[in-house]
């Protein structure tokens, strides 16, 4: 995703600032003594070039640096002249600077990420908050003993309904988590009883969602939901929910073997990774969107 890969570069901006990378490091990301490049960041590339993302280490703003392939002056000095009078128009790219090097030319302006939307036909909401606390993967499945924890949290502070999903497959997970339950008041188990549509038009019609790594978060995040996300395997950095203003990533981040790949966990007998995590943090967070989010 671009948008994660800008997140990336802005930390390996920060270690540029540090002095932490080698010379041959420093040569490929400086250009013109102000934009800062990765090499294998490319946003797109053609006939003219490549364009790359980049960092302006003047205005501390993420750019899209194009740089021409022939090191002839051809299209790219007529674009200049075109953003250059358009620049105050408002939503057109912004024109960031131009320059050369290596005898060839180049051009920073914004960097245009689209959003990922889906659109429903129902226009139905409510202020209910949808918990998902499955997975495909063990690794990133809540354990039951923790789910049961986390639900029970989010209903002693909470007072709007709260909806269990799931699939089929993980309605007997849902089933023993929701029996475990202190109170069980204005929480619906919904795991096993919605086809594929009438899910997504649960997860389009709430406002909060606090899920794990899975399927539905990303479906949720895309229909406008705000997706509260708990990340054990799995590197946030690559595969969280695309929208990052409805997205709200939790990681325990203490342990050595964060971030995995592995389908299960290698060195527990359930992920201590979503094990160990707060709480209090969760429902804060929970908290948080509802009041951002909450229809009236």
């Amino acid at each position: 995703m671009l948008e994660n890969k800008a997140y990336d570069f802005k930390e390996k901006i920060k270690n540029f600032k540090k002095n932490e990378l080698n010379n041959d490091d420093k040569r490929n990301l400086l250009y013109g003594g102000r934009f800062l490049i990765n090499k294998d960041l490319i946003l797109g590339k053609g006939s003219f070039g490549v364009v790359y993302a980049a960092y302006d280490n003047i205005l501390n703003v993420s750019v899209a640096l194009k740089v021409e392939k022939s090191k002839k002056p051809t299209k790219i000095l007529n674009e200049v002249n075109v953003y250059k009078d358009l620049n105050d128009c408002e939503d057109f790219q912004v024109f960031y600077g131009n320059g050369e090097k290596d005898g060839r030319q180049f051009i920073a302006t914004t960097i245009t990420i689209p959003p990922v939307e889906l659109n429903l036909s129902t226009k139905e909401k409510t202020n209910a908050v949808i918990i998902n606390i499955n997975s495909e993967a063990s690794s990133r499945r809540l354990p039951a003993a923790k789910a049961v924890s986390i639900i029970n949290a989010v209903r002693k502070e909470i007072t709007e309904e709260i909806i269990l999903i799931g699939s089929p497959k993980e309605k007997v997970f849902v089933d023993e988590v929701y029996q475990q339950l202190h109170d069980k008041s204005n929480i619906i188990n919904s795991a096993g009883k919605t086809t594929l549509q009438e899910l997504i038009n649960l997860l389009g019609s709430c406002p909060v969602m606090r899920t794990t790594d899975s399927g539905p978060a990303h479906v949720a995040n895309a229909l406008g939901t705000h997706t509260v996300v708990l990340f054990g395997a799995g590197n946030e950095n690559n595969t969280a929910p695309y929208n990052k203003n409805n997205c709200s990533i939790i990681r325990l981040a203490q342990l050595p073997c964060e971030p995995c790949v592995n389908n299960t966990c290698k060195l527990y007998d359930t992920p201590k990774c979503l094990a160990m995590l707060d709480e209090n943090t969760i429902v804060q967070q929970v908290i948080a969107a509802i009041k951002t989010k909450q229809i009236s």
